[in-house]
């Protein structure tokens, strides 16, 4: 469980859409990048979500305590290598950082954005 001050998360929404051909080796890059996140401190929790009508369309949601954990993950290897895997494996990525100011906004609905999506995996640290 998560003690979260005033009930406030770093939300990190990456949407992307996978290269033809690619999406075995980005599951297995998210997979990875979720083993070393688990570890990193300040990171509460992600999940892995599939668009239901097109398998390339993901959307991967981190949750973080602070905005300082963020930019420290940022600086990491693992955060790099994260990005050229996206750069190599993916045609469109978009990615977004927003606070949460409450934990039930932070459950992902993804059907309010108007896309079905099915939940792939969730992991915590």
């Amino acid at each position: 469980m998560w003690l979260v001050i005033g009930g406030i998360l770093i939300t990190i929404d990456i949407n992307t859409t996978v290269s033809n051909g690619k999406r075995d080796e980005f599951i297995h890059s998210v997979d990875a990048v979720h083993d070393l996140l688990k570890n990193t401190p300040g990171f509460v929790r992600s999940a892995v979500y599939q668009d239901m009508n097109n398998s390339k369309i993901f959307n991967i949601r981190q949750e973080w305590m602070t905005i300082e954990d963020v930019q420290a993950y940022m600086g990491t290897y693992g955060f790099e290598a994260f990005l050229g895997a996206l750069k190599i494996l993916t045609d469109d990525t978009e990615i977004s950082c927003r606070l949460c100011k409450d934990l039930a906004a932070s459950i992902t609905n993804e059907k309010s954005r108007g896309i079905d999506m099915k939940l792939m995996a969730s992991y915590g640290a």
